[in-house]
């Protein structure tokens, strides 16, 4: 078992607090709201950073964005700086 003191970011309920999150075999058992410093890290529970550089993919944008709804919930838009 583990615990996870910080600034805990609730994105349902859009709320930021201080609290202590409990993860057993990585999955979060409990949430206990407290005070905490200042200065605590932010906690994100769930939240996966899983944007794609597609200019990194050498696919073309076109491209991307025809194949990527067949993929999953991705959502293609083409940026003037990226416009070729």
């Amino acid at each position: 078992m583990e615990k996870k003191v910080g600034q805990i970011v609730d994105v349902r309920n859009r709320r930021i607090f201080g609290g202590i999150l409990t993860i057993d075999n990585g999955l979060i058992t409990n949430v206990e709201e407290c005070d905490v410093p200042e200065t605590a890290p932010y906690i994100m529970p769930g939240f996966v950073d899983s944007h794609v550089h597609i200019e990194s993919t050498l696919m073309k944008i076109l491209r991307n964005a025809q194949l990527s709804p067949l993929q999953s919930h991705i959502r293609a838009k083409q940026m003037p700086t990226n416009a070729k």
